[in-house]
């Protein structure tokens, strides 16, 4: 009897023991479905804020682009001259090295050795345009100057650069590249050594600023272009398209002062190759012919669309 007595007792705290934890695990349910609810709360209202607030905001942005981008105020004290020379220097350097590494995937060496390694095209493809400037952006922004420098992430653009003109040449051997007709000759180092070496004996008058440098590579484009009888509707349309990304280029400096941080430099370094990159693939995919039993020595890299590539930046 008194065996029973106990195991009742056993049974009894058994169960009281039990309903505390219940209740406990009921509070703990409730107040995190409280928490849960509050916060998918806040967050709904964040969102349906900034959607209502969105157009308002896109218009103001607009409306202060707009304004800066005919600004025609002085040229600031502290702009740098020198900028876009060792700039430009570093551009024309880079994308040069996507075009080496062109050739490099060309040559039988080459071929071998990225045959090996890329033995899938859908991940050759999604690596090079998705994880490769997903992973190269993400080290940019996490690891800081101090640590991995200017100097040092201008290197490793330069390995982007390679690694994207290797890659994207084995990746499209079977796709016949499309023919793209000559860039005009518009040079931006033209505009580089003339910001450089005349703009600032014009003082702060913008539009001189502007125009000695914008007008000097036009005519000097212009004029390659008839001389060689290059001068068509194509090449005076890219010209005018380039005249275009320069004045907003140079009146982007302007409004900011010409200071740009280390950061924003090497971020403009990287972006160069993959930008091209990406304008490969839009070439090819809407006006490339994909051959299946196209040879390998039969792709030969060319350097038309790096250069296009370079009028943009």
């Amino acid at each position: 009897m008194c065996n029973s007595e106990k195991e009742l007792l056993q049974s009894k705290w058994a169960l009281k023991v039990v309903q505390i934890y219940l209740n406990d695990f009921k509070d703990i349910i409730h107040d995190a479905g409280l928490i849960t609810y509050q916060l998918s709360k806040t967050l709904v209202q964040s969102s349906i804020t900034k959607i209502t607030q969105l157009p308002k905001n896109v218009a103001e942005s607009l409306v202060q682009e707009f304004k800066h981008f005919f600004d025609m105020g002085p040229v600031p004290d502290d702009f740098d001259y020198s900028f876009l020379m060792v700039n430009h220097f570093w551009d024309y350097i880079i994308i040069n090295a996507k075009c080496y590494g062109e050739d490099f995937a060309s040559t039988y060496i080459g071929h071998v050795i990225l045959s090996r390694m890329a033995t899938s095209s859908m991940l050759s493809f999604i690596f090079l345009h998705i994880l490769l400037p997903k992973l190269t952006f993400l080290l940019h922004q996490k690891t800081s100057m101090q640590t991995f420098g200017l100097s040092e992430r201008r290197f490793c653009a330069l390995i982007l650069s390679f690694i994207i003109g290797a890659g994207t040449h084995h990746l499209y051997l079977k796709w016949q590249q499309p023919i793209l007709p000559p860039p005009p000759y518009y040079s931006q180092a033209v505009i580089a050594f003339i910001v450089e070496f005349i703009c600032p004996k014009v003082g702060q008058n913008r539009r001189k600023f502007l125009f000695y440098p914008i007008c000097s590579a036009t005519l000097l484009c212009i004029a390659y272009g008839l001389f060689y009888q290059q001068f068509d509707f194509i090449y005076l349309f890219s010209t005018i398209v380039a005249v275009g990304f320069t004045f907003t280029n140079l009146q982007g400096l302007l409004g900011k002062g010409c200071y740009r941080s280390n950061y924003a430099i090497a971020n403009d370094h990287i972006t160069l190759p993959i930008n091209s990159m990406y304008n490969q693939f839009i070439c090819t995919i809407l006006f490339g012919t994909y051959v299946p039993d196209r040879a390998p020595h039969e792709a030969i890299p060319d350097a038309l669309e790096e250069q296009y590539t370079m009028i943009t930046h």
